[in-house]
């Protein structure tokens, strides 16, 4: 394919066939990086695929941050840019997502209070409500996100909010060198942030009553939305350098990038396996070592950068042989299989545990991870359909009202 040229160089390429081209790519990104997330999720050979989830939410959040520029910039979409209508943006964002999110925060909560170790009522009603706006994650209580995946909801909603901030930036003045620049400032602090991991102690404290996560690593290069919100910000960035783009890749060296983007994938995992051993430290299980925190995002931000950016070329074989018509149902989905699905495995694995004839436990380790990864899967589309149905006819309902 001969490489596209566009008279005005450094300006936005307008063409709607391109842009229609774009998201599609795009949403089949989405949709593998889902798929990736609910197989980690399944524990499939002994949990040795979580690193394809951890893959999945870091280009979930690069990608988030390039279509927030692609669909914003020069738009003139956002009247307002202060705090106030800032917090009412990012949640105005996510209000589709919210009912469900409570939904799922409560049924899971419930197993906080069955069984010989039950919690004290005041504590979860305390997570509860951290749970309900999305900041849970701010403070390192062990178990503080109910629904353990909604936590990735805490830096969407970050990045949503310091979005109007960002896209004012990049209206004014905001060049492809400093995107450039900021990319790499992003990089460096979270190389930054896995070095302070590894200074942080692998153990339980008590504070007041809450007991703190016993991996506080994982707390803060993982999960704290302060430490991921970098991995939005070089969305940001990358959007804009696409929107400024002064040509489209060529097919040869689209492939190109998207095979680099593909084998620096297969190097994160491979990192994060090896190099990342599941411990237990008392009942619990600690993820990763403090030393190795570099293997929890950042072996895998590399790899979502390069996928977004080529996939958004929309020429590449690697993007085309992944766009079709399952894989963008499963990109409309995503959002609710996201949060629905970790509830089905909880409630399934409730019922492996009291297989007649099996020892505790016994059943999951042999048949339940393969029992997710196939009637799990299928449940979780059933519910994410029921949910969509009757989502929209409430809220075609309301507004009629």
């Amino acid at each position: 394919m001969t490489k596209v040229l566009f008279p005005h160089r450094g300006k936005p390429l307008s063409d709607n066939n391109t842009k229609s081209k774009l998201l599609t790519q795009l949403q089949a990104l989405r949709a593998l990086a889902f798929v990736c997330v609910f197989i980690c999720h399944t524990a499939i050979f002994n949990n040795s695929l979580e690193c394809v989830g951890r893959w999945g939410v870091s280009v979930f959040f690069v990608l988030s941050g390039f279509v927030m520029v692609y669909s914003y910039y020069e738009k003139n979409r956002i009247k307002d840019c202060n705090f106030i209508s800032n917090l009412k943006f990012s949640y105005a964002k996510l209000n589709r997502l919210w009912l469900l999110h409570i939904l799922c925060t409560l049924v899971m909560m419930l197993f906080w209070f069955v069984g010989d170790k039950t919690e004290i009522l005041w504590k979860e009603v305390l997570k509860f409500i951290l749970n309900a706006i999305w900041i849970q994650e701010w403070i390192p209580f062990d178990q503080r996100s109910a629904n353990p995946v909604s936590w990735f909801l805490c830096t969407i909603v970050l990045g949503y909010f310091i979005f109007p901030w960002f896209l004012q930036i990049l209206e004014k003045g905001y060049s492809r060198r400093k995107a450039l620049i900021a990319i790499l400032l992003c990089l460096f602090a979270e190389i930054v942030v896995a070095y302070i991991g590894t200074l942080f102690p692998t153990q339980q404290k008590n504070v007041d009553g809450l007991i703190l996560d016993p991996d506080l690593t994982s707390w803060l290069v993982y999960h704290f939305p302060l430490a991921r919100i970098f991995d939005i910000i070089i969305g940001f960035n990358l959007g804009y350098l696409f929107v400024k783009r002064a040509s489209n890749f060529s097919y040869m060296k689209t492939n190109l990038w998207e095979l680099i983007g593909v084998v620096l994938a297969v190097l994160g995992n491979y990192y994060f396996s090896a190099l990342a051993p599941r411990l237990e430290v008392g009942d619990n299980i600690v993820m990763s070592r403090p030393e190795q925190s570099w293997s929890y995002s950042l072996g895998f931000v590399f790899s979502s950068i390069i996928l977004v950016y080529s996939f958004a070329m929309q020429n590449g074989f690697i993007s085309r042989l992944l766009t079709n018509n399952f894989s963008m149902y499963l990109a409309k989905i995503s959002p609710y299989g996201f949060l629905i699905h970790y509830v089905i495995f909880r409630y399934a694995m409730a019922v492996y545990y009291r297989i007649p004839g099996f020892e505790p436990g016994e059943f999951l380790i042999k048949y339940g991870c393969w029992l997710n990864l196939t009637v799990g899967f299928i449940l979780t589309i059933v519910c994410c359909e029921i949910w969509m149905r009757l989502y929209a006819r409430f809220f075609n309902a309301k507004k009629a009202n």
